[in-house]
């Protein structure tokens, strides 16, 4: 049945990271569908705080103070259907699961499974029964890319779903300036916040492609500690090589979910798979299969910027060690603005989620830009060759940003058809009227 009345559970509303938040809230409007923004950061917390009183009858009582509130809100507002970003809807036990009045709870993730698996802010219950919360009936999860879908299903999540990821329909009413055609645009982090080793930033600043890159990176982590703990090496030796070969198989396919790809590993090395499975550190693993990729941002944006073609707007320090002096940060609000400044931008994944089509796609989408990003079977299910730069090398990039440079109204005519296409197929509307049954 389609959702009656819809609570969205945001992550903290006062960060900049609460705009989906309000993106989500504004395509239910747009549906029709009564709907309710409610923060759970200050209960979160609170669980956390608690947790390190250790007082069981202060627990108790908050616990039971904030579900009245929120039964208050449910009865008040007649919510049946609960929208969370990633599980931002279990802080207290049994809160919505055990609520009469709910009848669906949608986890849109945006985040890693591994983080979420081991986040501390919930009240007690929460962290300790996590997998139990999330396989509950009432609950239905979507993944933005199938490498976050299969972590999902490990996690035995039945009711898992692929999901792209959208834009906002006010995007496409927005009609800025284009004012810089000489220069491409990259607004965003370096992905993976913890610098490459020092081999890997020397070889993207003598030029590396991006296989020779995902290789050197395979082979910094083969030999790391990181394969070779000695509680893994002691209990269970076939461990080791058991990560080699996922991590040289990643490096052979970079767009295979590490999680699938462990799976496939574990066909000859089933001791190793069970063995993490069973002490917990299976997603651990997949980050280390993941980090085969890490290069791949930074490598896209170090490359034009070497060649003086992108401008960089992000928090300075955290392409210092890429010595890329970036812009300031663009807030928020401007995003639209600075998108349609250009003519021309670059996007690039972050490697820890396993997932290549991130919002920024579709928004730069929305508001009538190309964007030139990595060939990708998540990107190239979105948006055709017509609408996005797809390129399968650095120098192919470079090649397809210095082309549209030279011929900004080839960019713009990209953009057009770009715009026209996420008006179609890639609004949050469209997403929300198959999870919400509108």
């Amino acid at each position: 049945m389609p959702a009656k009345s819809v609570l969205i559970l945001s992550n903290d509303r006062f960060l900049p990271t609460s705009k989906t938040s309000e993106m989500l809230a504004a395509a239910c409007r747009r549906l029709g569908i009564p709907v309710l923004v409610r923060d759970g950061a200050d209960a979160r917390y609170l669980g956390a705080l608690l947790e390190q009183v250790d007082n069981t009858a202060y627990t108790e009582e908050a616990a039971a103070i904030i579900k009245t509130k929120f039964q208050g809100l449910i009865l008040a507002f007649e919510v049946d259907t609960v929208l969370s970003l990633d599980v931002q809807w279990l802080f207290v036990p049994g809160l919505f699961t055990e609520n009469p009045e709910i009848q669906h709870i949608h986890s849109l993730w945006f985040d890693d499974m591994r983080s979420w698996a081991r986040a501390n802010y919930m009240f007690a219950g929460c962290r300790e029964q996590f997998q139990d919360h999330v396989r509950h009936p009432k609950v239905s999860h979507y993944f933005y890319g199938r490498g976050l879908a299969e972590e999902g299903k490990l996690l035995g999540m039945e009711s898992s779903h692929l999901s792209y990821l959208a834009a906002p329909h006010d995007y496409l009413q927005l009609n800025h300036p284009c004012e810089i055609r000489d220069r491409v645009a990259f607004i965003g982090n370096p992905g993976f916040r913890e610098p490459p080793p020092s081999m890997l930033l020397n070889a993207m600043r003598d030029g590396a492609e991006i296989d020779e890159l995902r290789k050197l990176s395979g082979d910094i982590l083969i030999h790391s500690q990181f394969t070779k703990k000695d509680d893994w090496l002691r209990e269970e030796p076939s461990v080791q090589e058991f990560l080699q070969v996922a991590i040289q198989a990643r490096v052979q396919f970079p767009y295979r979910a590490a999680l699938e790809i462990l799976q496939l590993a574990a066909a000859h090395y089933p001791k190793a798979f069970d063995y993490l499975n069973r002490r917990g550190e299976i997603l651990d693993a997949t980050m280390l299969v993941k980090l085969v990729n890490r290069c791949d941002r930074p490598a896209v944006i170090l490359r034009l910027y070497r060649q003086g073609l992108v401008d960089v707007y992000s928090n300075e320090q955290e392409w210092v060690p890429y010595d890329v002096k970036a812009l300031p940060s663009v807030l928020i609000p401007q995003l639209p603005r600075y998108y349609q400044k250009y003519a021309v931008h670059l996007n690039a994944a972050n490697a820890l989620r396993d997932a290549t089509a991130n919002e920024k796609l579709f928004e730069i989408a929305a508001c009538g830009r190309v964007s030139l990003n990595l060939h990708s079977p998540d990107v190239a299910a979105c948006y055709g060759p017509q609408e996005v730069g797809l390129a399968n090398s650095l120098a192919e990039l470079e090649a397809q940003a210095r082309e549209l440079l030279s011929h900004p109204e080839q960019a713009m005519a990209m953009g057009k058809r770009a715009r026209v296409r996420t008006s179609r197929e890639h609004l949050w509307e469209h997403r929300l009227k198959v999870i919400l049954g509108a």
